[in-house]
């Protein structure tokens, strides 16, 4: 959980998602790829050995799979515990980070620092990781010129439009990427999320 939240400003600048679902999730899932991956191992050794062998140690493997990938499926199920973001400004990211490697530091030291210097540090780091959550920002886009961005969304262009008032437009938010409409949902590629959302974020 803690690696999880440390690695929170960079899944936010990267993949602009904040997943709420994640530690509950790695509760599950870190005891169960600790158990995949050696009988993984020990089904590819013994499959060298005696194919018949291999199939056997196999099937418990498969199954343990499966019930990873459902664990994970039935979290992604709930929209809610995940949800997109725009990326932190650099300045939030070093102050996250700084005061994380100051913590980290001030552990390690043999000299015990003052409670009022610890606590002190705590909330500065639950302040950054807390805005980076909500990114209590203002839009990135600026005021006083008409912006049009065209994006290619399959079946056809989405146009972004900012005008110069600061409103916000989109026309066309999705196409379909086979050619005929419903292709995308067949292929399990949205293009909205695929082509849009990248942008946007």
């Amino acid at each position: 959980m803690a690696l999880q939240i440390e690695m929170l400003p960079l899944m936010a600048r990267d993949f602009h998602r904040i997943t709420l679902s994640g530690p509950l999730v790695n509760l599950a899932a870190v005891p169960l790829t600790g158990v995949v991956v050696p009988l993984g191992f020990l089904a590819l050794v013994t499959g060298l050995v005696w194919q018949p062998l291999g199939k056997i140690v196999a099937v418990p493997l498969a199954w343990l799979t499966e019930l990873l990938l459902h664990i994970v499926q039935w979290f992604a199920h709930f929209p809610r515990w995940s949800y997109r973001i725009p990326g932190p400004p650099w300045w939030l990211i070093v102050a996250f980070f700084g005061v994380a490697v100051l913590l980290a530091a001030m552990t390690r030291s043999k000299q015990s620092p003052g409670h009022k210097l610890r606590w002190s540090l705590y909330a500065a780091w639950a302040t950054c990781a807390l805005a980076v959550a909500v990114f209590p920002f203002g839009s990135r886009w600026s005021k006083g010129k008409l912006e049009v961005t065209i994006l290619d969304v399959g079946q056809g262009d989405s146009l972004f439009v900012v005008s110069p008032g600061g409103k916000i437009l989109l026309i066309d938010g999705g196409g379909a990427f086979g050619g005929f409409p419903g292709h995308e949902e067949q292929q399990g590629v949205d293009p909205g999320e695929e082509a849009v959302s990248p942008y946007l974020w």
